[in-house]
C-alpha cells in the first residue's frame, strides 16, 4: 500500500447466530465507521469509502 493510504478489511461487521441462540457480531461494519448524509454517494447514500477522510491514531495501550 502506498503511505497515507489505509484499508478496510471484508467481512466485518457481519451478524450470526451464535450456537448459544445469541447474536454474534464480528468486528465493526466499515459503513458504521462513517457518517451518512448529504454528500454521501452509493446507494442508499452509503459513502464511496474510496473518497472518506480518516484520522488514524495508534492505541494508547495494545489490546489482548
Amino acid at each position: 500500500m502506498l503511505a497515507g493510504h489505509a484499508s478496510l478489511p471484508n467481512g466485518f461487521g457481519l451478524a450470526y447466530t451464535g450456537a448459544d441462540g445469541q447474536t454474534v457480531v464480528v468486528g465493526v461494519a466499515p459503513n458504521s465507521l462513517t457518517v451518512v448524509g448529504p454528500g454521501a454517494t452509493g446507494s442508499p447514500a452509503r459513502p464511496w469509502h474510496k473518497h472518506v477522510p480518516a484520522r488514524i491514531e495508534p492505541l494508547a495501550q495494545a489490546v489482548a
